[in-house]
C-alpha cells in the first residue's frame, strides 16, 4: 500500500491514489484551479525527473500550495517553497502595503490541511527572493503577477535555476491575462533551451532540455502547440480588452488548443521519468 515518504510513485494506480489525497486536501481551500489543473500539478510534483527543489511563485490563499505540499509528501523530498508578498493587488509598487487578512487565510489553509511544516514561506516579492537565490529547482510553478512584465520577470529570475530535466509551469496560459501566454509562447516554446511540453487545463509546462537531442526530438510537438497558442496570444497582446465579439473569437481560438490531461505513463515517457520499482 502506498504511504507518505515513498521515494517514487511507480504505477498509474498509485498516482491516482495520491491525486485523490491531494484533491481532498485542496477541496478545503478557497482558490481557482480546475480539475485538470490539479491533475497536472500533482503529476509534476510526484514525478521528479531530476534532483532539486520546488518553488511556487504566487500563493494567494494556499490552494496550489496545499495541493503541491500534499502530493510532495509521497516523494523523497516533501518540502515546498512558497513566495508571495500578500500585498494589496492594486498597490504593487513603492509602498507595497500588505494584505494581512489574506496571509492569515493562507496560514490557516496550511494548518487545516496539515502541511505547514512542509512549506517554507517567503513573504516577499519574487524579485526580492531572486536576489541571492541559488537553490537548484526541479519544478518552478509561476502563478504570480500575470502582466507581461511580471510573468517575464519571474521567468527570467528563476528559470536559470531550473536544472536540465526540470520543469517550469505557468498558470493561466489560456486565460485573459496576457503575461503567461506570451511568455510561455515566446520564451519557452520558441526557445531551444526547452524540450517536452504541453498544456493541461490552463497550465502550460515545459521541460528544460538536457541536451540538443531532446530539443530536436520535441521540435514538432513544440511547433504544433505554438501554432495553436499564438492566435490566443494575439487576442490579448498589448493589453487588449477581451470583450464582445473579441471575447467570442478568443474563446473559439482557445478551444482549438490541445489541453487534455496526459496519462501518468505517457507523461513519464515524454519527459524521461523512470520510476523505480
Amino acid at each position: 500500500m502506498l504511504k507518505p515518504g515513498n521515494e517514487r510513485i511507480t504505477t498509474e494506480d498509485e498516482f491516482l491514489r495520491v491525486l485523490s489525497v491531494a484533491q481532498s486536501a485542496a477541496a478545503k481551500v478557497d482558490g481557482l484551479l480546475t480539475e485538470r489543473e490539479c491533475y497536472i500539478l500533482v503529476l509534476l510534483a510526484v514525478c521528479p525527473t531530476v534532483e532539486g527543489e520546488v518553488l511556487e511563485i504566487g500563493s494567494f490563499k494556499g490552494l496550489s500550495t496545499v495541493l503541491l505540499a500534499t502530493a510532495l509528501e509521497f516523494t523523497n523530498d516533501p518540502r515546498l517553497h512558497a513566495c508571495d508578498p500578500w500585498a494589496a493587488a492594486e498597490a504593487h509598487g513603492a509602498t507595497n502595503p500588505t494584505n494581512d487578512e489574506t496571509f492569515r487565510i493562507f496560514q490557516e489553509s496550511l494548518a487545516r490541511t496539515g502541511v505547514s511544516e512542509r512549506v517554507t514561506i517567503h513573504r516577499k516579492l519574487s524579485s526580492d527572493l531572486a536576489v541571492g537565490w541559488d537553490r537548484p529547482l526541479r519544478l518552478l510553478w509561476i502563478d504570480g503577477d500575470h502582466s507581461v512584465a511580471g510573468a517575464s520577470e519571474d521567468f527570467e529570475h528563476f528559470s536559470q535555476h531550473v536544472v536540465p530535466g526540470g520543469i517550469v509551469a505557468f498558470h493561466d496560459v489560456l486565460h485573459f491575462h496576457p503575461g503567461p501566454s506570451q511568455v510561455f509562447a515566446t520564451r519557452v516554446l520558441l526557445s531551444d533551451e526547452w524540450g517536452a511540453c504541453g498544456i493541461c487545463g490552463s497550465i502550460g509546462w515545459a521541460q528544460k532540455a538536457r541536451d540538443r537531442s531532446e530539443v530536436l526530438r520535441n521540435r514538432e510537438l513544440k511547433l504544433r502547440l505554438l501554432r495553436r497558442l499564438m492566435p490566443v496570444v494575439d487576442c490579448t497582446a498589448f493589453e487588449r480588452p477581451v470583450n464582445g465579439w473579441h471575447k467570442l473569437r478568443y474563446k473559439f481560438r482557445r478551444s482549438l488548443v490541445p489541453r487534455s490531461a496526459p496519462k501518468y505513463s505517457a507523461f513519464g515517457s515524454l519527459v524521461g521519468y523512470r520510476a523505480a520499482g
